[in-house]
């Protein structure tokens, strides 16, 4: 590894590689055609051999496969223009993509479903026919339907036929083998679906599973193969007759095209995108349609970020000397086909002179392109088939890719030019496995705002008291003491009185929320002082709908609520929800406050209904005795599914004993400063709860729920509700900082939220996202 990191260490694209992120590449070594094909490996005459064997054997096929009968035996699959489609990934691109698109339906191949029923298919009938003529089973004149005679199965069941796969080459092996006689097995990754495995026990063959990736169960397959002299190994690595049968495409491409007037040459240009595993099916395709097209033909693969096995060793020059293990790259991905960890050298070298380029993608990308072709055009690819869409993307938007139009001339015709995405699996995809794709398509696309796009931020404190109940500050000191801190909002939440300081204190940048904080309080005795439970719950004047439909008349300035006493005993959750149930009756929104501090237990408060929000931090309980720290609850409500907000507020009664001031608030998003529009916003969760950082942004974007935020130490994404769900990102030390960060959601979360929190501890919490 020494030497190869030592080949490696400048080259910019292996280090972009390694980042694992999305990436267009231009290939450099790419010579002209005319110059090339004089010195081209794979000659025409060896292709036009493998389509005159494959024409020997439609009589055979079409015996075994009756779904091939419209093509007299012969495997093609459809070209089809996807109009929808393009429209579709233009409006969500807010792009134009150039000329007509296309879809090569290789995913609807006949017999096994994917690419690799061309090369596959080809090269067990080549052997099959090596065997015959070695067997002496073909008379002059006789149709290679014969070979399908029981006599004649009986000679190919003396022999093995074995492959190392990640599922479509060794279900195209395993299918024709099987069906004329030969005993087959498969070894298979650890990645390849189950689903393939099982088809291919119904068929009888015997599949090999090895914990490790492809390249390993190439390996141990090849040695099996090696020890028993009638066994014959399909190496997907190397075979030259798998590379032509892949080839047969090209002239196959010309006559589809050619039926439907589509005119490739210099002023109408073929662009092909391919996806890409191990090079041996995108690399026979690509040398098929370069005698077909020559220079009138680009042709660009796609592979997945953590499985750019192709372009790894194409651009770091070492071919199957490298793999992309060893750049830090897992190798794995849900585009079983494609989870290959080291290329084909001998495809590698083939494509050194005449691949245009490549583009890597997110497997959440190809879920998204798969979902997009579903709507669009109701075809169904597998992921990996999907790959090629990104090329059709990235010629659209990517820099490099543009920069390779203009140096090629092509800027005049690319309102002529064709593009084709060469679907390379799907169609034998079990239901089941569909609805599940679609599932995690859909999860993939998610977005959801935590806030809403427009509007201004306003600083607010909920909780606080002044001389009216227990508080120090008159209202007129409180006022000044929150507008000099900063603050746009403020709620006087006396003990059991309301107040309405609107028409004193409302002006352009400030203004009061009417509220009051109503007890019901649990005593030892009549005759006892000390309070062994209380509830405390926050009414605050609603929406103008909501005082108009309000079961009784709304609050007056100055009127006070009864204190609900119990005495020895209570039913603490009856007593929550007549408080609750009493505020909103007056058309107001209702808080839970500080349960810790209360001393209630959960079943006392976390079913009641009615409640907004739930206050989690209390600065002034917090300060005072560390029981203003209410989270856990708020989880626990979350997790019983109730659809309740968060709040972190002060107390605010400024007695000098501790700090209880300016140090817990909300910041609500509002298109203006008003009652109306701030409640409005409260109630829709469109704010968030700091005793600190701020939160400028936060939601889920593509399945992937983010967050940015003034400098923190910590980002928490806490989820319900399995065990191991959620995320954080921690810095190294307390002197770093970040500003953002991501979770991948998924699938089966009942919400996520959010928190950062500064190296003080200091803490801003979102609202939850409800899935």
């Amino acid at each position: 590894m020494e030497k190869t990191a030592d080949k490696i260490k400048d080259n910019l694209i292996v280090r972009e590689l390694a980042g694992a992120g999305e990436l267009a590449w231009i290939n450099p070594g790419k010579l002209s055609w005319e110059e090339e094909k004089e010195v081209f490996e794979i000659r025409p005459e060896e292709i036009d051999d493998a389509q005159e064997r494959l024409q020997r054997f439609a009589p055979l096929i079409l015996r075994y496969f009756p779904e091939t009968k419209e093509r007299n035996g012969v495997i093609e699959s459809p070209l089809e223009e996807i109009r929808n489609m393009k429209s579709a990934m233009e409006e969500k691109l807010c792009t134009s993509i150039p000329g007509r698109l296309l879809l090569k339906e290789d995913s609807h191949l006949a017999i096994a479903g994917s690419v690799k029923a061309r090369g596959g298919i080809y090269e067990v009938l080549k052997y099959a026919e090596d065997l015959a003529k070695k067997h002496s089973l073909l008379k002059e004149g006789d149709s290679y339907a014969v070979l399908g005679e029981e006599e004649n199965r009986a000679v190919f069941q003396n022999y093995t036929i074995q492959v190392g796969s990640t599922g479509n080459l060794g279900l195209s092996i395993g299918i024709i083998s099987a069906v004329l006689g030969f005993r087959v097995i498969v070894h298979m990754s650890a990645d390849a679906k189950e689903w393939k495995k099982e088809l291919l026990r119904k068929f009888g063959v015997e599949v090999k599973e090895y914990e490790q990736d492809y390249g390993e169960a190439v390996k141990c397959g090849r040695a099996l193969s090696d020890q028993d002299p009638n066994s014959y190994f399909v190496d997907d690595e190397n075979s030259r007759t798998l590379f032509l049968g892949y080839a047969t495409a090209g002239k196959r491409l010309k006559a589809q095209l050619d039926e439907k007037k589509i005119t490739v040459d210099e002023e109408h240009p073929l662009f092909v995108f391919i996806p890409c595993g191990v090079g041996g099916a995108p690399g026979g395709i690509t040398a098929g349609l370069k005698w077909v097209f020559g220079d009138a033909v680009h042709c660009f693969f796609a592979e997945p970020v953590q499985a750019p096995c192709m372009l790894l060793g194409m651009a770091s020059g070492l071919h199957n000397e490298i793999a992309v293990q060893d750049i830090g790259l897992t190798g794995k991905t849900d585009a079983d086909g494609l989870a290959v960890g080291r290329p084909s050298v001998f495809a590698g070298k083939i494509m050194e002179t005449v691949l245009s380029g490549e583009v890597t993608v997110e497997d959440r990308s190809l879920l998204k392109y798969m979902k997009l072709l579903m709507d669009t055009e109701e075809i169904f690819l597998e992921p990996s088939a999907c790959a090629g869409f990104e090329g059709v993307k990235a010629l659209s938007e990517n820099e490099v890719f543009q920069t390779y139009i203009k140096e090629n001339g092509l800027e005049p015709v690319m309102k002529d030019a064709v593009q084709i995405v060469w679907a390379t699996g799907g169609s034998l995809v079990p239901q089941e496995m569909r609805d599940q794709y679609l599932k995690e398509a859909e999860l993939a696309s998610l977005t959801i705002p935590g806030f809403t796009e427009g509007g201004n931020w306003y600083k607010g404190n909920l909780h606080s008291h002044t001389v009216n109940s227990d508080g120090c500050l008159t209202p007129e000191e409180s006022v000044k003491l929150f507008r000099e801190h900063g603050y746009h909002f403020l709620c006087f939440s006396e003990h059991d009185l309301y107040t309405d300081y609107r028409g004193k204190f409302d002006c352009e940048d400030f203004i009061i929320l009417p509220g009051l904080e109503a007890f019901a309080v649990l005593y030892e005795s009549e005759d006892a002082k000390l309070r062994q439970k209380v509830h405390h719950i926050h009414g605050i004047l609603g929406t103008k709908e909501m005082q108009e439909h309000a079961k009784k008349e709304p609050y007056q300035h100055m009127e006070k609520h009864p204190v609900a006493k119990y005495y020895g005993t209570w039913d603490g959750a009856d007593a929550a929800q007549k408080l609750a149930d009493e505020m909103t009756s007056r058309g107001m929104i209702a808080t839970y406050n500080h349960p810790i501090w209360s001393r209630v237990r959960d079943e006392e408060f976390i079913h009641t209904t009615g409640l907004w929000a739930l206050e989690i931090y209390n600065y002034g309980t917090v300060n005072e005795s560390a029981t203003g720290y209410d989270e856990t609850y708020w989880d626990v409500m979350l997790r019983e599914g109730k659809r309740i907000f968060a709040l972190a507020s002060d107390d605010n009664h400024n007695d000098g004993i501790v700090e209880d001031a300016c140090g817990g608030y909300i910041v609500v998003k509002a298109d203006i400063l008003s009652h109306e529009e701030i409640i409005k916003n409260m109630m829709a969760g469109n704010y968030y709860s700091s005793s600190g950082p701020e939160i400028y942004d936060w939601g889920i974007r593509d399945g992937r729920a983010y967050v940015t935020s003034s400098p923190v130490y910590r980002i928490d994404f806490i989820v319900g509700n399995c065990i191991n769900d959620g995320g954080s990102i921690v810095c190294s030390s307390v002197d770093e900082t970040i500003q953002s960060g991501e979770y991948t959601l998924k699938g089966h979360e009942k919400y996520v939220r959010v928190k950062c929190i500064d190296r003080y501890g200091k803490t801003a919490w979102s609202n939850p996202i409800f899935l």
